[in-house]
Order: C-alpha cells, then sequence, then structure tokens
C-alpha cells in the first residue's frame, strides 16, 4: 500500500491564469495559460468559427510562469495584427 501522504501537491494559483479572446469577423481566437493537473504552466490556443463545431485547439508546455506569459504576449500581438479584436 502506497503512503500517499508522502507524494508532493502541486500548488494551484488561480489567481494568475490569463484568457484572451479576440475575433475578426466570424473567426475567434482564445489563449488561456493555466495550470495542468500537475501544476505545470500550459498554454492553449484555440481557433475556429463562430457558430460551428469544426474549431482547433494546440497545447503546449513552455517550462514556467513567465515564459508562458512571453509566449502569450508574442501570440496576442500576432492576433492583433491580423485585425483581430480583443473581445471581454
Amino acid at each position: 500500500m502506497t503512503d500517499h501522504s508522502l507524494v508532493p501537491r502541486p500548488v494551484f494559483d488561480v489567481s494568475q491564469w490569463i484568457t484572451l479572446r479576440f475575433r475578426r469577423g466570424a473567426r475567434y481566437y482564445r489563449l488561456h495559460l493555466e495550470q495542468d493537473l500537475w501544476g505545470a504552466w500550459c498554454l492553449t490556443r484555440v481557433q475556429g468559427r463562430v457558430n460551428t463545431r469544426g474549431g482547433r485547439s494546440l497545447t503546449t508546455w513552455p517550462g514556467s510562469y513567465s515564459r508562458g506569459v512571453a509566449r502569450l504576449t508574442a501570440a496576442a500581438q500576432g492576433r492583433r495584427q491580423l485585425d483581430y479584436n480583443v473581445v471581454r
């Protein structure tokens, strides 16, 4: 029998999670920087068309929160250059 009290538990800081939403015409793009079940930071990009089912998502693990913010910022700047508008 395994002693589960010795297994380190990840620390989740939900206040640092970031979600950005963009839209251009019928297209949408979302960026999520959050932690997975093991506490590692992951950046998820979701894109598709409004009111359709055929969207795509891609998840990457940047290795740290600061690298994740840098990648999220770069992706957000790219969307703005493609004339996407931030949706609140």
